[in-house]
């Protein structure tokens, strides 16, 4: 999906808007087309941030700072046009390549790993449940969960040693602390977030209670994308601007 959301004007005499975009599965707890973008922060990302993340290593600084947020004089029709064209373009350039690349669940969890922070199972260890917006549960779709959360982690080690290396502000504690020490403590999360999806498909109860709750949702989330006549298909298509789902 992809939003524009308001901002706060910093300049007299204009005003400003931001670009968002996210990736929901059908297995998500609740789609809901109608609620703001500012209830969907957790999932939706600005387009300033999606490009840094995609171009982490070798971004453009002026280009990163141009896209932050798009703005255009105050009752002015050509100055709205020209921040609604370029907005678009930028569109076009930095989210639908990203888009394009979702094309089954491995790869949508490579999207959610890579774009998403507030993203794991859901599980509420005391009450037995799997709830929350998150899409951790999709991890129950595939068999190739353990290589793909070694993937994330090892994305996190690189760009920490790329910011090292280039004496980023921001990552110099983790030079002065031991980077060692940092990656040992990486590879211990990543085996404990292994580990807990392991314990739940080994446990027949709670990994059937899991495929059910996955069922409901797709079941439920099919139902509702039908009353607004979109369909789901299992062949996949490259995305065009005009097939973007807007919403503000």
């Amino acid at each position: 999906m992809v939003a524009y959301r308001n901002e706060h004007m910093r300049r007299q005499g204009y005003k400003e808007f931001d670009i968002l975009s996210g990736v929901a599965t059908v297995y998500r707890q609740n789609i809901d087309f109608k609620i703001s973008p500012l209830d969907n922060n957790s999932w939706l990302n600005r387009i300033s941030s999606l490009y840094l993340h995609s171009n982490i290593f070798d971004y453009d600084e002026v280009l990163y700072k141009n896209i932050c947020t798009f703005s255009y004089k105050q009752d002015d029709n050509e100055s709205i046009f020209d921040a609604v064209k370029y907005s678009l373009k930028t569109t076009e350039d930095v989210i639908l390549p990203i888009f394009n690349e979702v094309m089954d669940i491995d790869s949508c969890l490579e999207y959610f790993n890579m774009y998403t922070s507030s993203f794991s199972l859901g599980y509420n260890e005391n009450e037995k449940v799997f709830s929350g917006s998150c899409e951790g549960l999709v991890y129950f779709k595939t068999n190739n969960y353990k290589k793909l959360i070694e993937k994330k982690e090892e994305r996190t080690f690189a760009k920490t040693e790329h910011f090292i290396k280039i004496g980023n502000p921001v990552y110099k504690q983790f030079a002065q602390t031991g980077f060692e020490e940092r990656c040992k403590k990486n590879e211990e999360v990543i085996q404990n977030e292994i580990a807990k999806i392991d314990s739940l498909i080994n446990n027949p109860e709670l990994y059937n209670k899991a495929l059910g709750e996955l069922k409901q949702r797709k079941k439920e989330n099919v139902e509702l994308l039908r009353i607004y006549e979109l369909e789901i298909k299992r062949n996949y298509k490259p995305l065009s601007v005009n097939g973007i789902i807007f919403q503000k």
